[in-house]
Formats: C-alpha cells, structure tokens, sequence
C-alpha cells in the first residue's frame, strides 16, 4: 500500500526498562509515530536488530539486557506478527552462549533468506567477531561448525580494534557484510565479503 514502516528502541530513562516502537511513512521523509510500543517487556531493555517476512508472518529479531540482576544478562529473542503491529514474543535466547569468543553473551544479529533457508549473523558483547547460523523455521536455530566466520583480524589492513553490528545482504552470489568498527577510538561503517559454507 505504499506505507513505509520503521522500528524503533524507545526508552522512558537510562536505566529503565525499553521498548520497541514504530513509526509510519509514505515518503520515507516524514514520520508518524504510532501511539503505544509494540513490544516492552517488563525488567529488560530491549531494541529491534533485524526483521524479516516468511509467507504471511513476520519475525522480528531483537536483543535484549535483564535488569535487576547481579549482572548484566545479555541475549536475542524473536518475535512473531501477522500484521506488522500485533507481536507475541516466541523465544527468548535463540542464540545461547556457547563458544568462548561469543563471550560475555552474543548480541546483535542479521537474518536473510538464503534458499529454503535462513541465515543468521550474529556478533558479540565482546566486539571481536561475527558468527552465523541457520534455521528452517526463523525460531530454531543451528551455528556453524564453521564460526567464528569474522574476526577483527579480517578488517582491511586489520584498520579496527572491533567489529560490531552485523548487517549481511545477499547482492547476486556474494555475500556483503557491513558492519562497525573502531580507528583512533571513533567508530567508522565498513564493508567487507563474507564466505558462507
């Protein structure tokens, strides 16, 4: 219908809970914010990382941090929609900690269709690498035996100390991996090639 819709993380103080929101558009230039967030769990804070369609269901892929714990409790959970404005939280935790460079908690991921299925980048609170994985279904997901698939030492000329935000698109046979890194401390969008097996 031409209507353009954007996530977004919508927080009430800086150490309160978060929810996602969103905001509607049909130029892309000007935006109406929609009256009540769309996801808030209560004691997490939460922020949309990538949304995806599969037949008549959306997923939408978010990170999320437990409050009021001894410590900081990271992860990914998936939310399911029919509309783009009803969602109900399937998972939480698709991804647990499992390797030691996904350490302290993985965070942060990209999802695309890849044949009949979907492939998945994620990266880590450590900001040292990237790793993959797959799903048939968008709720189960498999890593690759192959991780971590992308590491700082894989910058050009090794430029950054990080490597943060994963955000992978399929352009023709390649794979792009855009991401963020860190040089002279400010951090710098780049974008490099990403061998998937």
């Amino acid at each position: 219908n031409g209507l353009y819709t954007m996530y977004y993380v919508g927080v009430g103080s800086r150490t309160g809970d978060s929810y996602i929101g969103a905001a509607d558009s049909y130029d892309g230039k000007y935006w109406v914010k929609r009256p009540t967030p769309l996801i808030k769990v209560l004691g997490k804070r939460v922020a949309p990382n990538s949304l995806i369609k599969i037949n008549s269901t959306y997923y939408l892929y978010f990170s999320y941090t437990k409050l009021n714990t001894s410590s900081d409790i990271w992860g990914i959970s998936v939310a399911t929609s029919q509309d783009g404005a009803n969602w109900t939280v399937v998972k939480e935790n698709i991804l647990p900690l499992s390797e030691s460079w996904e350490g302290p908690n993985p965070n942060g991921v990209s999802v695309i269709k890849n044949g009949s299925k979907l492939l998945l980048v994620y990266g880590s609170l450590g900001n040292l690498a990237f790793g993959t994985a797959t799903s048939v279904d968008g709720i189960t997901w498999i890593k690759s035996t192959n991780n971590p698939v992308f590491t700082k030492d894989n910058t050009y000329k090794n430029w950054s100390s990080e490597v943060r935000y994963p955000n992978i698109l399929q352009i023709g046979n390649s794979y792009k991996l855009y991401y963020t890194g860190i040089v002279n401390g400010k951090l710098a969008i780049a974008v490099g090639d990403l061998s998937i097996k």
